[in-house]
């Protein structure tokens, strides 16, 4: 029969195999699993059902010959043995007969059997190639199979496939006709399938695979698909979660952004209701609590910048702008900021930058200062006694800053966890407090840099931050090292970190320094080490000083120079006791030009600042602004506020600036002043009730470009320190954007500014 036919060569192959002794040569483990297989009885032809009865009566034959015939010991045994052994042959010949006929569907349809057992129909044309094991292993697993021809025909299918189809024959039609749909999986020749069933949609990873029917050599389209429906919900919820955790995640951003933009406007008028306040007669009582609410306003405007800048981070919009910028005084202008608070406490501070770093390099300025401002004032924060000292080196190509102080120093525990978001040290050991914003804010602009923020410390040792900045040199060593070469200078001063800065930077620029913090050690120094060129003394020496040394013949030759804070004045210098002065922390130029007679003396930098360092979004051009001009004409300006005390506020300082001012609380009403009369400069709030601040600079430059007028310079001030909001409003046309709250010596440095360019252009 034909379907006898089609089942011959596995027969054939399975006793060949079984003849041949290969079974006994493979290992127990795949015995085992073919073992674990369904094994078919093979049935036996006519001509073969004959073949016991033969043995048996052969056999039987054999042993009456050998009983009969009387020869000698030997022939008897062999005959009797070989008789005996085809009786046995028989009697086994004859019982896998009675088998095969217990079972007459083995029997009858062998085929069919075989074809249920594996889950192909009789008919289909791959059982001849020997494949009906590997369906079997595929229905065990779960698995679907399937080949077709390259037309895309159906040749055959397992039981799963049937089963989850729900086609149980599918033999001939094609997997369109079966309305099977295909989604791509990533990979060629791959995809998702899915199966409607009983107990809901099943997911099968879908593989297709080209080769050739071993039985009849053409090319066929092999399908092995695997139930991947558990994989793909998991895969599915994990999305969903991730979707859910970023929208969450950008309503806290929103939140936090339009929170702080709207607690800029009520601040902005805290502070400038404050300065105007200063300006007025107070008594020493008043002036105190004014101080008091003027620094809780500092710290009010710090939070809300912390707060933006983590929004940020935390959405992924954080991007760095890197630039070429001088190194040195950035860091000086970071510690200068910062030395008001540490003296407030009694401590000190300065810095050191190693004279082999390049003047400029090329990083994110506005970032980077941010980084310092935190980090430096983490250490003012945390000390106590003693002082902070900064110290600047190149090391391969990477900027490193060590800030130092001598404040209680950190645990373990502390240590691990200072970098995360809203930790802190242990604050028993501290009288000032914060969020703990800061240093984690620092921290992850440094990751995004590629540099890195790292801590050390000790219990009692104070801290050490170590700052790493990958940067791209521009140009050559910051000085020579030969500024000061052949200098013998004394300090005269008490020993901390202001005094090690010192005789580092001094020692950095080719000169030699001794240092005393008493007259003993002085008298000592002078007689061991003199004579020198220029003695160094702190303020609070200067009595000492003045009392004794200053008549001590080893100094007869020696410049003075009185060392200030920025809240001492040089009016306190004792008499004639001095040639010039320096205030600290020092400018390394300051020092150079000091002590070889460049300069006397510098102008006093004010004990504090009249605002506080909010960084805004870029600040590059800040330096420019903070120091007004000397032009004393008082100008035109039209103001658009839509609140009333910050209205107030802008027209007093500007007022007291000697400026002409015009209030208006619209854009429109902006338009309309501008059609009316001339004005030199607009000050603009960015929100107004009656439209953006973007179309009315539009509008303007557009009347501008078609009238042939100048342009007018215009600034903007908006609560929504954002980059985006910078930029789309530079590109709208403003000259420059400043973010609530501005002091009025921005303002004031920002408005003659841009009023001498515009001069200057016309």
């Amino acid at each position: 029969m034909a379907f006898q036919d089609a089942a011959q060569p596995v027969n054939e192959a399975r006793a060949e195999r079984e003849g041949s002794g290969a079974r006994d040569s493979e290992p127990s483990s795949r015995r085992k699993t073919a073992q674990a297989l369904p094994i078919v009885p093979r049935p036996m032809s006519e001509k073969d059902s004959f073949i016991p009865y033969m043995l048996i009566v052969g056999g039987l034959l054999v042993l009456m010959l050998a009983l009969l015939v009387r020869l000698n010991a030997g022939f008897v045994i062999v005959a009797v043995s070989i008789g005996a052994g085809a009786i046995a042959a028989g009697l086994y010949a004859y019982a896998q007969k009675l088998e095969a006929a217990s079972n007459p569907k083995a029997v009858d349809n062998f085929p069919a059997l075989v074809a249920e057992q594996s889950g192909w129909h009789p008919g289909n044309r791959m059982a001849t190639a020997g494949v009906l094991p590997l369906g079997l292993i595929h229905d065990a697993l779960g698995d679907i199979t399937l080949c077709r021809s390259l037309d895309g025909v159906i040749l055959s299918a397992n039981r799963i496939f049937r089963e989850v189809t729900g086609h149980f024959r599918p033999e001939g039609r094609t997997c369109e006709e079966l309305r099977i749909r295909f989604r791509p999986a990533g990979a060629e020749h791959c995809y998702d399938v899915e199966f409607p069933t009983l107990a809901g949609i099943r997911i099968y990873y879908w593989r297709d695979m080209v080769m050739r029917d071993p039985a009849f050599g053409d090319l066929v389209i092999q399908t092995i698909a695997r139930d991947v429906t558990a994989e793909r919900q998991e895969a599915a919820r994990r999305e969903q979660a991730r979707f859910r955790a970023e929208q969450e995640s950008d309503r806290k951003s929103r939140l936090i952004a339009t929170v702080s933009h709207e607690i800029r406007t009520p601040l902005s008028g805290l502070l400038g209701m404050g300065h105007l306040l200063a300006g007025t007669k107070l008594s020493p009582e008043q002036a105190n609590y004014l101080d008091g609410i003027r620094q809780s306003g500092a710290a009010l405007a710090q939070l809300v910048e912390d707060l933006l800048d983590f929004s940020t981070i935390a959405a992924g919009r954080f991007q760095l702008h890197p630039q070429a910028e001088p190194i040195r005084p950035l860091i000086e202008n970071t510690v200068e900021m910062l030395a008001s608070r540490a003296h407030a406490k009694g401590i000190e501070i300065g810095s050191t930058i190693s004279a082999e770093l390049p003047e400029m390099l090329t990083f994110d300025p506005a970032r980077f200062r941010q980084v310092l401002y935190n980090v430096i004032g983490n250490a003012v924060k945390f000390t106590e006694t003693g002082g902070v000292l900064v110290t600047a080196t190149l090391e391969h190509d990477m900027l490193v800053l060590r800030i130092k102080d001598t404040g209680p120093g950190m645990n373990e525990a502390e240590m691990q966890r200072i970098f995360g978001e809203f930790e802190q040290g242990n604050l028993s050991r501290l009288r000032e407090g914060g969020v703990g914003l800061g240093l984690a804010i620092s921290a992850r602009i440094m990751a995004e840099s590629g540099g890195g923020l790292t801590v050390e410390s000790r219990i009692g040792e104070g801290s050490t931050f170590l700052i790493r900045l990958p940067v791209a040199r521009d140009g050559g060593p910051m000085r020579a090292g030969n500024e000061l070469s052949g200098a013998r200078i004394l300090l005269f001063a008490p020993r901390g970190p202001a005094a090690n800065a010192l005789s580092r930077t001094v020692a950095e620029l080719g000169a030699h320094m001794v240092s005393a913090e008493d007259f003993f050690e002085a008298s000592n120094a002078i007689e061991a080490n003199g004579p020198f060129s220029a003695i160094i003394v702190d303020h609070r020496l200067d009595t000492v000083f003045v009392d004794t040394l200053s008549r001590d013949r080893g100094l007869a030759g020696a410049k003075r120079i009185f060392l200030v804070n920025p809240e001492s004045r040089p009016a306190r210098m004792s008499g004639t006791s001095y040639d010039s002065w320096l205030i600290r922390p020092l400018r390394e130029q300051s020092l150079i030009d000091v002590l070889t007679g460049k300069l006397k003396g510098l102008e006093t930098r004010p004990a504090t600042s009249d605002e506080f360092p909010v960084l805004p979004t870029e600040p590059s051009d800040r330096g420019t602004l903070d120091r007004p001009g000397d032009s004393k004409r008082g100008l035109s300006i039209l103001v658009g506020e839509d609140d009333p005390v910050n209205a107030m506020i802008s027209q007093a300082l500007l007022e007291r600036a000697g400026h002409r001012v015009q209030l208006t609380e619209t854009f429109s009403g902006l338009a309309a002043a501008l059609a009316e009369s001339s004005v030199d400069i607009v000050l603009t709030d960015y929100s107004m009730p009656d439209g953006t601040c973007e179309q009315f600079i539009t509008a303007t430059r557009d009347i501008e470009h078609f009238e042939g007028r100048a342009r007018l310079p215009i600034i903007v001030l908006t609560g929504d320190g954002t980059d985006e909001t910078r930029r789309s409003l530079l590109a709208a046309g403003a000259d420059l954007v400043l973010v609530k709250p501005v002091g009025p010596r921005i303002l004031a440095g920002a408005i003659e500014h841009l009023v001498g360019e515009s001069a200057q252009a016309a």
